[in-house]
């Protein structure tokens, strides 16, 4: 799919949101992502955060929790101004 096709698609409208959020700079997730080529028109439109089939079939609430306990959490704090 062209870029041309991309805009044309049902998805048009939430991807040019995508980029009016960009432009005003507000933070937006593209809903709905899934395609190869419409991710790679949200990259070059340097959205940083999307969701949809593309990267994976919707979770329920149990399966994302297992995700979570399988997850190994980092923490990362600052050193204080005294110890530098």
């Amino acid at each position: 799919m062209s870029a041309p096709d991309i805009l044309r698609s049902a998805a048009c409208g939430r991807f040019r949101s995508v980029a009016l959020a960009r432009d005003l700079g507000i933070a937006a997730t593209a809903e709905g992502v899934e395609t190869e080529q419409q991710f790679a028109w949200l990259r070059n439109e340097r959205c940083a955060e999307g969701q949809g089939n593309y990267f994976g079939p919707p979770q329920t609430a149990a399966e994302i929790g297992r995700l979570f306990n399988r997850a190994r959490v980092v923490s990362v704090r600052p050193k204080s101004v005294a110890s530098m």
